[in-house]
């Protein structure tokens, strides 16, 4: 492995890091506080990330987007092979149904949006709309069958009202979808009011970004946990990304999907934390492997991308 090609690579997804180590620092020095999380992730969620999907796929070329319609099914099957895969293991291995629940959400579901995004475009700046769509099925996957998964879980039956609403109104959705109409009727807005989603879309990544590092700055406790923690990591830095990059070789088009393969080795997203205020979830695991699968991916993700971009 050619060490300056992956310092190189290392600097090139620094400015993502440096932003989370602020929030980290605002956090410390008591000038941003824990209630920022959630108002920042919930602009992110509801403002910054839609926005930026929209205004990226409407200034797509129709053509382009219907071309690589073979990536986003390989995306959305791979991700229900790690749940049907994950959903198999705990069982088989008796693990209690609170971790184990813990582990099917978050194995396939990374920081795809807040900290994939940025670290993305720093490598691959011309694949904008393909990362747009690929964020999109992550979300779609989690909140049709990870949620449905769960509320099964919980009372033994599916709400369908309850799972098509958390659809239909997810602002990823509504932006995806309302972007392709745009861009199938080849509908232009004002540029005025493009402009503003420009300046929203520039604001997206860091302040979640921000948001994380008021996050992970925290006490941790590892008593008790600490297997569980140091498992979630492994599998999602490391085995996850393994598959789907073994795979892609077999097949050989890993150039292809170099995207989505740095995508499924992003760490813990704060998403699943969030969930397990309402669901059967290990929220302490959660978090905790939150804090080091974003630590340690400063050291993974490079080598992941360092793979990928030499085959």
């Amino acid at each position: 492995m050619n060490f300056n090609e992956m310092i190189q690579i290392f600097f090139l997804i620094l400015p993502s890091f440096i932003v989370i180590a602020l929030g980290g620092f605002l956090k410390m020095v008591n000038v941003a506080k824990d209630s920022w999380v959630d108002i920042l992730n919930k602009y992110g969620l509801w403002v910054g990330f839609p926005s930026l999907i929209f205004e990226t796929l409407i200034k797509l070329d129709k053509n382009r987007v219907v071309s690589k319609i073979d990536i986003f099914i390989v995306n959305l099957i791979f991700l229900v092979f790690l749940i049907i895969l994950a959903i198999s293991i705990t069982k088989l291995s008796g693990v209690k149904k609170k971790l184990a629940n813990s582990f099917i959400i978050c194995t396939f579901f990374g920081n795809v949006a807040y900290l994939g995004y940025p670290v993305v475009m720093s490598v691959f700046p011309n694949r904008e709309a393909e990362l747009s769509v690929i964020i999109s099925i992550y979300v779609l996957v989690l909140f049709t069958i990870g949620i449905g998964w769960l509320e099964f879980g919980r009372s033994n039956r599916i709400n369908l009202l309850k799972l098509i609403l958390n659809f239909v109104l997810n602002p990823f959705i509504i932006a995806i979808t309302l972007g392709i109409i745009f861009l199938m009727f080849e509908i232009r807005l004002p540029l005025y009011i493009e402009k503003a989603f420009v300046m929203l879309k520039a604001s997206a990544s860091p302040v979640v970004l921000i948001a994380l590092g008021i996050f992970i700055y925290r006490r941790i406790s590892l008593r008790k946990i600490f297997i569980p923690v140091l498992l979630l990591t492994g599998i999602k830095l490391v085995i996850v990304p393994t598959i789907f990059l073994t795979t892609t070789l077999l097949f050989q088009s890993v150039g292809k999907l170099s995207v989505s393969i740095i995508e499924s080795a992003m760490p813990l997203a704060i998403t699943p934390f969030a969930l397990s205020s309402m669901y059967d979830l290990e929220r302490e695991v959660i978090g905790t492997a939150i804090v080091f699968s974003t630590l340690l991916s400063m050291v993974t993700l490079p080598i992941f991308i360092y793979l990928v971009r030499s085959f």
